[in-house]
């Protein structure tokens, strides 16, 4: 089995937190043991177990080491193959794989069930409209993907009205774009070339914009909507982009 629960004692200085239960107690400084959630060193934590994992597994699970490697973003993973066949075997070598390290995947879906003949049902998506890797109302990458059809759409924030828009807005505003795909370059460019716009107008982060650009941003902001009209086939969304 291939894990680590346990940081190493040389590296636990640099695992540090400042606490105390009430305000009146003085600070007390702990130094934490175990690999932690939500450090700043985290991600890449996370990232390195895989790959060693693949590493050290990759000869018994070719397959499954190619996707650990190549396919996963964080905690999801998005694969396929040329066949029925190859599918349902990766799924399987992926399983197997990860349970070397103490890692179960869940919230499996395919656009063929018979793919998933390895996986124990309780682990397979059940939302027939599921976002990669989670369940229906959880972001992945703003994208969303319908089984049933195996087309992808888009995750469209949604943005409240708004009386006054700063640059501050519109970049926070457009950070909630996500297109990992880049399906939606055109929208994207878009936003990104009427920023540049407020920063050559050399304004203010809370600066109110001007008339001709809050209402150029209020038009935008209103047809973000219309994205959710559009589906793009998986198969040609993911050709040559995933590699």
């Amino acid at each position: 089995m291939f894990r680590q629960v346990w940081t190493h004692p040389d590296d636990r200085k640099f695992l540090k937190v400042v606490w105390r239960s009430r305000s009146t107690l003085p600070l007390k400084l702990y130094q934490l043991k175990t690999v932690t959630y939500g450090l700043a060193c985290s991600p890449y934590q996370a990232a390195r177990v895989l790959n060693k994992l693949a590493e050290v597994e990759g000869d018994r699970y070719p397959l499954a080491a190619l996707v650990v490697k190549k396919r996963f973003y964080v905690d999801d993973v998005l694969a396929g193959g040329v066949n029925i066949k190859e599918v349902a075997e990766t799924c399987r070598q992926l399983q197997d794989l990860l349970a070397q390290g103490g890692f179960t995947l869940r919230k499996w879906c395919a656009n063929d069930p018979s793919v998933l003949q390895h996986i124990p049902q309780e682990f397979w998506g059940t939302s027939p409209q599921l976002e990669i890797g989670r369940s229906a109302i959880t972001k992945a990458l703003g994208l969303l993907w319908n089984p049933r059809t195996d087309r992808f759409g888009f995750q469209v924030p949604s943005l409240q009205k708004l009386d006054v828009i700063t640059k501050r807005t519109v970049v926070s505003e457009m950070s909630r774009l996500f297109d990992p795909l880049g399906l939606l370059g055109p929208v994207v460019i878009s936003a990104r070339m009427f920023v540049q716009g407020l920063w050559a107008k050399r304004l203010d982060w809370d600066e109110q914009l001007p008339a001709h650009e809050n209402r150029w941003w209020q038009a935008f902001r209103d047809e973000l909507e219309q994205l959710k009209q559009i589906t793009v086939p998986r198969i040609q969304a993911t050709e040559n982009k995933i590699d």
